[in-house]
């Protein structure tokens, strides 16, 4: 399949975009901890499948902030200052940018950025927001709905996986 195809099919799965957003809107800004448990029972809260729809349009957010550009300027602003970014720390970084709401990962997106906060301690932290829907949906007690959506996604948030970013000579080197 194609990957303009995968994101189309992944599109199909996805939860509304203002949905998604409005949903993140609503966790506490950045203190030392993401209240994610607030998020997950709202989540939890919605109709049948919106667990699945809400992972499948988290994956499509930080698929689009893969990119070359997007880790080596994280690695410029090395979080954690050992002088490069492993790839979880460029996941978890990623989903602090999805957790800081859709204006800031449209920057992000637009000008190849990840504006995950200043503080290196959330980046781990913002890594829980992948477990989110998962826990949502055992709540309401619709894992198998779940793993089927989940299994129809296309396309992946792991690092090099947006391969329309990564083409052109990038290279992956893999820190972990």
């Amino acid at each position: 399949m194609s990957s303009e195809a995968a994101l189309a099919a992944t599109e199909d799965l996805a939860m509304d975009e203002d949905e998604f957003w409005s949903l993140l809107d609503d966790v506490p800004a950045l203190d030392d901890d993401p209240d994610l448990e607030g998020l997950t029972d709202a989540l939890a809260q919605l109709p049948a499948g919106s667990a699945g729809a809400f992972q499948a349009r988290l994956t499509l957010a930080l698929h689009a902030l893969d990119g070359p550009v997007h880790r080596a300027w994280l690695t410029e602003h090395d979080p954690d200052q050992l002088g490069f970014v492993s790839d979880d720390v460029f996941l978890s970084a990623r989903c602090a940018t999805v957790l800081l709401g859709r204006e800031t990962w449209q920057v992000a997106v637009r000008d190849e950025v990840l504006p995950w906060g200043d503080d290196p301690e959330y980046l781990g932290m913002a890594e829980s927001l992948l477990e989110v829907a998962e826990t949502a949906a055992r709540q309401r007690g619709e894992m198998d709905a779940y793993r089927q959506t989940v299994d129809a996604i296309e396309i992946s948030y792991e690092m090099g996986s947006n391969t329309a970013l990564w083409t052109g000579g990038a290279t992956l080197d893999n820190d972990d």
